[in-house]
């Protein structure tokens, strides 16, 4: 008989009325992972994971990694703002730039991720939520620093002068 751990309690208390015992004290069911004051935790090692920051971290440098980029073209945007582009218009076109390739990225990210796990022998709810929550992490740090660079406004005349 196989059963998932969370039904062991379930299990201790049908078990000897399936096998025809009369006594339950017959019959023991051993837990697989010992509990208690010196068993693991298991949502407490999940917790305590090394990696459990990984995706802030991609996405943060991803994030600067953009920034970076928005911030060398800084000419560029001066440029276009002497030629008649309106502030906004430049703020849009700055995020659009760096939201393409992080949202496309976080789709594969979180592809490839869903795919190791699946490797694995997890349940698909744990492995699709476990994904898409670290892919969801990683994009919204690295859009909020696109974001805070888009906005940015280059003093023209300075950002000229660079070129």
């Amino acid at each position: 008989m196989r059963a998932q751990p969370a039904a062991l309690d379930t299990v201790t208390a049908v078990l000897p009325a399936l096998l025809g015992e009369t006594e339950p004290a017959d019959v023991t069911v051993q837990r697989q992972v010992p509990v208690g004051e010196f068993g693991p935790d298991p949502a407490r090692e999940f917790a305590s994971r090394p990696t459990r920051h990984a995706s802030l971290a991609a996405g943060a440098a991803a994030g600067l990694l953009l920034a970076f980029i928005t911030w060398t073209r800084r000419q560029r945007s001066a440029l276009y703002a002497t030629l008649g582009m309106p502030w906004p218009a430049g703020v849009t076109l700055r995020a659009l730039e760096a939201a393409i390739p992080i949202v496309v990225g976080t789709a594969w990210g979180t592809l490839w991720a869903a795919l190791a796990a699946h490797a694995l022998p997890l349940p698909a709810s744990t492995i699709l939520r476990t994904a898409t929550a670290h892919g969801l992490a990683s994009a919204a740090t690295a859009l909020a620093l696109i974001t805070l660079t888009s906005l940015w406004r280059p003093p023209t005349l300075q950002a000229l002068k660079d070129r």
